[in-house]
């Protein structure tokens, strides 16, 4: 069976979602995973401060025109892709507004959807996803596209000696049995974890527990490295390139900072197929309020959806290369 059915989407295109809860059927399959949907406890704290609620970017850039979209995302957005689809929209549109991008990950993105700081949060679990759908605050569940998953590592100190065989578990498994005991590169593998409880974070977790491994561990793990600070995708693929460490990044991320991934190497992709475990799927989940949802939040995803958004994403490319797959215009979806 397959994990999206597109067709629900597609028939979000003939709907009149304003003023009405729940609106559609989720188009994502809940996904096996000890983790449970309070950990979105976390992104609270994150929420309080001011700074953590204001606009990363406001596009087009220099633009006066008000605000009429605001969009919760990390990588995506940290990639350019928000950018691109907001100054194609506008464009669509004729112009007279701008789209706001908030620089958050898939818990906080969730959050601001509760608290209706954003309108559209584009996001990354599909269990977190599904559990905003039943409390409420969220509704018109939609697939976007395909993002994927690498496993990158050290290019000249491959200690866990990775290799294009490996899965994603067999690669998990040997940095684990060859982590170092010091925490030092030299002495071992170092796995960089972004411990922020993104989507990243998340699906890193679950291929642990998917070897009988459990992180974050009891913290006597010294090969297991947790960031803080700047934990976003950027932040994290520079820090592991800088420091020798292995880590779980997005293929976004890496073709829009490869100036920060000169030593390292993609030892594991994941695919386009949806039974890959380092499928990164991005669906889109509106804000729901007392009145329903915003009318131009549900205009821009009937946007996302159409085959003008639908090829503004294939067309979206970085160094050269298209960096995330199209779901519509994708016969294997």
């Amino acid at each position: 069976m397959k994990r999206r059915n597109i067709l629900q989407s597609v028939s979000l295109l003939a709907m009149s979602l304003v003023g009405t809860k729940a609106l559609s059927a989720p188009t994502s399959k809940p996904l096996d995973s000890k983790l449970s949907p309070k950990s979105l406890t976390k992104s609270l704290i994150v929420a309080q401060s001011e700074q953590a609620i204001s606009p990363e970017q406001v596009y087009p850039l220099g633009s006066s025109e008000p605000i009429q979209i605001r969009i919760g995302n990390g990588g995506a957005g940290q990639a350019g892709l928000i950018e691109f689809l907001a100054k194609d929209y506008v464009n669509f549109k004729g112009g007279g507004f701008t789209v706001a991008w908030y620089k958050s990950d898939t818990t906080v993105t969730l959050e601001y959807l509760k608290r209706r700081i954003v309108d559209i949060g584009l996001v990354y679990d599909a269990q977190l996803e599904l559990q905003a759908v039943r409390e409420g605050y969220a509704t018109a569940l939609s697939f976007i596209f395909k993002d994927h998953f690498w496993i990158v590592g050290p290019t000249n100190n491959n200690s866990a000696q990775l290799s294009e065989s490996d899965t994603a578990q067999s690669a998990f498994l040997k940095i684990a049995q060859t982590g170092s005991p010091t925490g030092s590169p030299n002495d071992g593998s170092v796995f960089l974890s972004r411990n922020d409880l993104s989507a990243t974070n998340l699906k890193e977790q679950k291929i642990f527990q998917s070897i009988s491994l459990n992180p974050p561990f009891s913290g006597q793990e010294s090969w297991y490295f947790k960031m803080t600070g700047d934990t976003f995708p950027a932040a994290a693929i520079k820090l592991a390139n800088d420091s020798g460490y292995y880590t779980l990044t997005d293929k976004g991320t890496w073709l829009a900072n490869l100036k920060n991934t000169t030593n390292l190497t993609p030892y594991v992709q994941g695919s386009d197929r949806l039974d890959d475990i380092l499928l990164n799927p991005c669906d889109a989940l509106l804000a729901n309020t007392p009145t329903g949802v915003s009318e131009q939040a549900m205009d821009f995803l009937r946007y996302l959806l159409s085959p003008r958004g639908q090829a503004t994403i294939a067309s979206f490319k970085q160094n050269d290369q298209q960096l995330y797959t199209p779901v519509l215009l994708d016969s294997n979806s």
